[in-house]
């Protein structure tokens, strides 16, 4: 209630933000409010964003401590606060989302998709640990190529290698 900027997301649902913190998590944020702004706009005018209020909700949760954690049910929407966190550049938000995707059970059993995440984002020691876990897995099979798309080819790479590997010698 005390923050100086109001964001609304996608859905309508309104954050009302400090912007000084905001401009320390973003350098798009940092850069947005260096832009001067309309003296004849009211200063509760929400500046509107095109995310969902999860992802938001994940986002700012991660910049302003709060007693709440937004949930997130599938990879789809970790993708989406991926896509949010390196469009508005906040690399605290990527480092947190890890710490929740590797917390959460059923995330962190979906090896691949973790993989994936993990590559795009750099995390080099959970590219290592998926890799090895979805070796149970047949990645060849033609419903993962989108899910490997999303990962880094040089990681691509090496997992079919490790995955070409593991089956000669077995």
């Amino acid at each position: 209630s005390s923050g100086d900027t109001v964001f609304q997301s996608s859905e309508g649902t309104k954050f009302r933000l400090n912007s000084a913190i905001l401009k320390a998590a973003s350098t798009v944020f940092e850069g947005m409010f260096a832009m001067p702004r309309d003296p004849n706009e009211p200063t509760d005018s929400p500046i509107t964003l095109e995310e969902k209020t999860k992802v938001l909700s994940f986002m700012f949760n991660c910049v302003f401590p709060t007693n709440t954690t937004e949930h997130l049910q599938d990879y789809e929407e970790v993708w989406e606060v991926v896509e949010a966190a390196e469009k508005y550049d906040m690399p605290s938000v990527l480092k947190i989302l890890k710490l929740f995707v590797l917390a959460d059970v059923e995330l962190r059993e979906d090896s691949l998709k973790l993989f994936a995440v993990a590559s795009h984002c750099g995390w080099r020691d959970v590219v290592r640990t998926s890799s090895n876990s979805s070796l149970s897995k047949d990645i060849s099979n033609y419903q993962n190529i989108h899910i490997l798309k999303k990962a880094k080819s040089s990681d691509v790479f090496s997992l079919l290698e490790l995955h070409w590997k593991r089956k000669e010698v077995l």
